[in-house]
């Protein structure tokens, strides 16, 4: 079987797409998951849908911007027109919802403080558990201790709390630990993942390269016995790690063999050096989600859904409802806490409270009232395609609340 000219223009009508949604750069994965979602016959030959992919990538992202736009609406209007009709989701019904059956969570790994994104990432959820008269989980997944700290667990409390969301139950992932290892275990003992200590820069190439490390084809024995000695503390930090047998081949490396468990030896600020191996995120966020019993997960798309629906699957823990969307980005203002980190060491703003900076306490003294999050975060709904909003916007609903009350001078 070979690569049509179809199957070309298709590349290229995906590419101009994916790039007219992320400021003109196309991703090749993104693109073959459409091209091999519209002909799943070419799976048989996906390195060489690759390849192509990644040629026709580079030809579309050497355009500009306004070229690529250009060139989809005159090539492709019909994709132009998908595009269109995905960009606002809004707060849409939600497909197998079930009022009074209802359950979501807010998972907010305590590493840094509450921002604007995570409001209204958790405003979607509360609407959401009020239209269908759910529950809500308020679950810190605080499963690295070189990470978390307690300030940032009470941020989220308070941030949270000041946006009237009520949360129904609270829970630290840290407090099952021990819970969580015994599934660990149990994925062991059914050959579906193995202990493995090859070097990071090692385990990264053979992930790229599709290569399977020595370590995969160990007996069962041995990988529980090696578990057992990284809960004895008679291994140290970095040499071992637990990996599961994913696939190889995927085109999604996130798939490739991840790691599920790994050694820190440094103190947790609950836990203190209880523990010492600590599963990751998209481990325990899946125990967790079944322990909690949630049926719908709202969240930003950055995450590994196929990773997580994987671990699911090996687990066999019946599928749960996933609702992707954008991060919410506002023009001028990163969110992401290596971004505005230096900010605040470098003294170039007040501190974290600064009116300037995104958090939640930036905001509170902005004088940016929660109704309005509330109240913005609904007439914009969400967005599966990357979206920048303009603080003026927010602004303006802020305004319209705030004039009625209050005196101008």
């Amino acid at each position: 079987m070979s690569i049509s000219e179809q199957d070309r223009s298709s590349m290229e009508k995906y590419a101009l797409q994916n790039a007219s949604r992320h400021g003109g750069r196309a991703e090749v994965g993104a693109v073959v998951s459409k091209v091999l979602g519209d002909s799943p016959a070419l799976r048989s030959i996906a390195k060489d849908v690759a390849r192509a992919s990644a040629e026709v990538v580079r030809s579309v992202n050497a355009l500009t911007l306004q070229q690529q736009e250009q060139r989809l609406k005159e090539k492709y209007p019909e994709a132009l027109e998908e595009h269109k009709q995905e960009q606002r989701v809004g707060l849409a019904p939600l497909e197998d919802a079930v009022r009074g059956s209802f359950v979501v969570r807010l998972p907010p790994e305590p590493s840094g403080f509450m921002h604007i994104g995570h409001a209204m990432a958790g405003t979607i959820n509360d609407i959401y558990r009020q239209m269908y008269d759910g529950k809500l989980w308020l679950r810190f997944e605080d499963t690295n201790p070189r990470k978390v700290q307690k300030r940032y667990y009470e941020s989220f409390r308070k941030g949270y709390t000041w946006l009237g969301i009520k949360w129904d139950y609270e829970k630290n992932v840290s407090s099952d630990v021990e819970f969580l290892y015994e599934h660990i275990r149990d994925l062991i003992e059914a050959g579906s993942a193995y202990a493995c200590s090859c070097d990071l820069e090692r385990m990264k190439k053979l992930r790229f390269e599709g290569t399977a490390c020595d370590h995969r084809a160990q007996t069962v024995e041995k990988n529980i016995s090696v578990w057992s000695e990284m809960l004895a503390r008679k291994h140290k930090e970095g040499t071992y790690v637990i990996r599961l047998k994913g696939d190889l081949a995927s085109l999604d490396y996130s798939l490739r063999d991840p790691n599920i468990a790994r050694i820190i030896d440094y103190p947790h600020p609950l836990t203190g050096e209880k523990y010492i191996v600590w599963p990751t995120y998209d481990f325990e966020v899946v125990v967790e989600d079944q322990l909690c019993t949630v049926t719908h997960v709202l969240r930003s798309s950055e995450f590994h859904v196929g990773l997580q629906e994987l671990i699911r699957k090996m687990l066999g823990f019946p599928e749960i409802r996933v609702t992707q969307f954008s991060r919410f980005n506002f023009k001028g203002t990163p969110v992401q806490k290596r971004l505005l980190r230096p900010l605040v060491e470098e003294k170039l703003v007040e501190g974290w409270d600064d009116p300037r900076m995104p958090t939640i306490e930036g905001v509170i003294r902005r004088g940016i009232l929660p109704g309005a999050i509330r109240q913005f975060t609904t007439e914009v709904g969400y967005t599966k395609s990357e979206h920048t909003f303009d603080w003026s916007l927010l602004f303006a609903v802020n305004r319209k609340m705030l004039d009625p009350v209050t005196r101008r001078v």
